[in-house]
């Protein structure tokens, strides 16, 4: 009996030492530096990102008038040869279906074909926008540091959802509303919140925000400065009356 005694109070040590040292502040702050480093990796590729965006953007602006006619359709093609030879890029959907249905890995090969399709599609006038490239690098980033890590279950999940937070808060340039939003897009069809993510979201987004501002010189302010309404007449109101009902007319024929 002795030795089992003493096997069970060992065993009884380790536990309790593992819970411990789970509540240890430098485990803690480890951690904190691991959401940072996700979220300054982030702001990096955003920050390089928009810079190469900008640069494509400007040398399209240079083509006018008929040579769109041949602009375009290569823009077209050139995509076309991108998504045939790197695969499919993916889309917001699938990090989504990723988030819940694998575990929180999103997969870094859909990586360069999003990246190069968006940068053309963007540049020459394409519907496609910047923020499935954004959120599925900075998304991937987190799974590959979790794997670096060797972390496995919900801290996969924790820094694939602060990479995307972190993506999200370089395109919108608000680091709480960036990692709020990215969790708030996973809870669809009653799936359950990951209130675990919150944290490291907000951190991520904070250094990632840091990061981007610093490269683009974007600082804080509005994206867009609306003139100040004024009131001039009693009949602007039923313009906006008429114009309201046309809206829901058209959102019932479309949607309903």
């Amino acid at each position: 009996m002795a030795p089992k005694q003493h096997r069970f109070n060992r065993l009884s040590l380790n536990q309790w030492l593992l819970r411990l040292s789970a509540r240890n502040p430098l485990t803690l702050s480890r951690r904190v530096v691991c959401w940072a480093a996700i979220g300054v990796g982030s702001g990096l590729f955003a920050g390089l990102y928009w810079t190469v965006l900008e640069l494509v953007t400007h040398v399209m602006r240079s083509f006018q008038g008929v040579s769109l006619l041949i602009v375009m359709p290569l823009a077209g093609l050139l995509i076309g040869l991108i998504i045939h030879v790197l695969g499919n890029p993916g889309e917001i959907s699938l990090i989504v279906d990723n988030i819940h249905s694998r575990g929180g890995r999103i997969d870094t090969r859909q990586n360069p074909s999003m990246v190069l399709s968006s940068l053309v599609s963007i540049s020459s006038g394409g519907s496609l926008g910047p923020e499935a490239p954004m959120v599925q690098v900075t998304g991937s980033f987190g799974t590959w540091v979790a794997d670096r890590l060797r972390l496995q279950g919900e801290d996969v999940r924790s820094l694939s959802v602060a990479g995307m937070a972190a993506g999200f808060t370089a395109l919108f340039g608000a680091p709480l509303g960036g990692a709020f939003f990215a969790l708030e897009i996973l809870h669809h069809q009653h799936v359950a919140e990951y209130y675990e993510a919150v944290l490291p979201a907000v951190v991520s987004s904070c250094a990632s925000y840091i990061v981007f501002a610093w490269i683009t010189h974007l600082g804080i302010s509005p994206t867009w400065v609306f003139p100040q309404y004024h009131v001039d007449d009693v009949d602007d109101f039923m313009l906006a009356i008429a114009s309201g009902v046309v809206g829901a007319i058209a959102a019932w024929i479309l949607f309903g």
